[in-house]
This record gives C-alpha cells, sequence and structure tokens, in this order.
C-alpha cells in the first residue's frame, strides 16, 4: 500500500508549471466513495506543496492552476478555456459521465485511469494511475483487528448504498451542537466536515470486521487501508488489484 501511494508522488509532474489546484466534479455531499477519494486527493496535494480549493463554479481557472475533475458533474468543464492542466480523474473510466467529459476534452487534458487502455474518446491521452485514496495510507491503517473471527462485511450492489452505518459518535446534545455549528459555516467548509464525519462512521463500521466483499474498487481501497481482506464481488475489483497489488486477493488482513 505504501508503494502505491509513492506512485502517486509524480502527481506535481502532471501539474506542470501550475502552482495551484482547483478540485471540480464533487461527489454528492453524502457519497462515502467520493469523500474518500477527495479526501486522499486533498492529502497528496497537502503533501505536494499544493494549495487546492473546491469549487464547481467561478471564473475559468488561471494559467496558474490546473483543474482536477473528479468525475462528477461535468458543468464546470465548458469553461476551462485555458492552457492549464486538466486532469480527468473519475473512478470508473467508461462511464456516460466520462464521455461527455471526454467530448470536451483539448489536447492538453489528460485521463488518469486505473489501467493502460485506449482512451473513452479519440485524442484524449491518458495515464495509468492508482485511485488518489492510496494517499491515505498511514492515517488509515493502524487499527485492532474485529473481534469476531471471519465476520465479513457485504458491501455489493444495493448493499453498497444501504449499509447500517454505526451512530455519530457523542450524544445528542453534542451531535445537535455539530449541526448548530455548520450551520453557520460556508457551505464547502461544511460540506468538507460532513465529509469526515461520514468517512469517520464508514471506518467504524469496517473496522467492526475482519474482511470486505464488495463491487466497488473504492470500497476494496478503503478496506486495505484499513488492513481488511478484500473479498472481490465484480471484473473490476479483481482486475484493480491483480493490477496493482495481487497479495490484496490472497487474504492477508494486515500489512
Amino acid at each position: 500500500m505504501e508503494r502505491l501511494k509513492r506512485r502517486l508522488d509524480g502527481l506535481p509532474a502532471l501539474l506542470g508549471d501550475c502552482r495551484r489546484v482547483r478540485i471540480c466534479g464533487l461527489p454528492a455531499r453524502g457519497e462515502m466513495e467520493g469523500s474518500l477519494r477527495l479526501a486522499g486527493l486533498r492529502s497528496l496535494l497537502a503533501a505536494t506543496g499544493f494549495p487546492a480549493r473546491i469549487g464547481e463554479f467561478g471564473q475559468p481557472a488561471g494559467p496558474a492552476e490546473a483543474v482536477i475533475w473528479l468525475g462528477g458533474t461535468t458543468e464546470a468543464l465548458p469553461r476551462l478555456c485555458g492552457q492549464a492542466p486538466v486532469l480527468l480523474w473519475p473512478a470508473e473510466a467508461g462511464t456516460a459521465t466520462l464521455d461527455r467529459a471526454a467530448g470536451l476534452a483539448r489536447p492538453h487534458w489528460l485521463l488518469c485511469q486505473s489501467f493502460d487502455e485506449a482512451p473513452p474518446r479519440a485524442g484524449l491521452r491518458s495515464i495509468a494511475l492508482p485511485d488518489p485514496a492510496h494517499a491515505l495510507w498511514g492515517l488509515l491503517d493502524h487499527h485492532p483487528l474485529a473481534t469476531e473471527e471471519d465476520r465479513v462485511l457485504d458491501l455489493s450492489g444495493e448493499r453498497r448504498m444501504h449499509a447500517e452505518l454505526p451512530p455519530p459518535t457523542g450524544g445528542a446534545w453534542k451531535r445537535a451542537a455539530r449541526w448548530v455549528a455548520l450551520a453557520g459555516l460556508p457551505k464547502a467548509q461544511a460540506d468538507q466536515i460532513h465529509r469526515r464525519w461520514l468517512l469517520e462512521r464508514w471506518r467504524r463500521l469496517l473496522v467492526a470486521h475482519t474482511g470486505l466483499a464488495t463491487d466497488s474498487v473504492v470500497c476494496s481501497i478503503f478496506a486495505a487501508l484499513l488492513g481488511r481482506a478484500v473479498l472481490p464481488r465484480s471484473a473490476a475489483v479483481e482486475a484493480y488489484w491483480r493490477a496493482w497489488a495481487p497479495v490484496i486477493l490472497e487474504g492477508e488482513t494486515r500489512w
């Protein structure tokens, strides 16, 4: 996992001479997978010295500001008319949203994807990179094993969308105080804190199990970061770990 994180250290070279980054194509606030990828990207940019701002709207990126699109709405992309680098970095290639983004692409845009595959549209350059969630290695990997052996959590199909999360920590008055505090913050900052709370609840759910069965690549990365076994429930998950770290598929629960 540390090797995969180090593989992401090449991101500054992809950003060229730009010294700032705008992140767009944001996940919905309550989406765990997108929130995990966003947290990893923010951690990676902070570690490499790039100030990052979150925003779908506003003025087109200036000549010193690169853009990273994470696969959400494409609304911000048509306004990116400058020559600063634009990285398209969705969770999975080949989706309809990515096809729309590729249709807007200019020659200096770059698609970051998990495998060396043909780009979805002619003329769109691509590069193989691990998912940005790997940048959280070292932040999530020191957790005790579950108390019960062979306790596997199934987060495949509809179960992924309807997983029962542990309740927020703290008493009712603390939870109420948190929401009051969020109400007084700018939306971007409140969304960031809310995503952090959400990921903590997902973390508590995963560490209560010894393994995770999932058809989501990002969910499987979260499990591996927490030292849990990964049981693939889709060809995408199997292919991802075969390409980047086959040992994950051998059932090891600790690194």
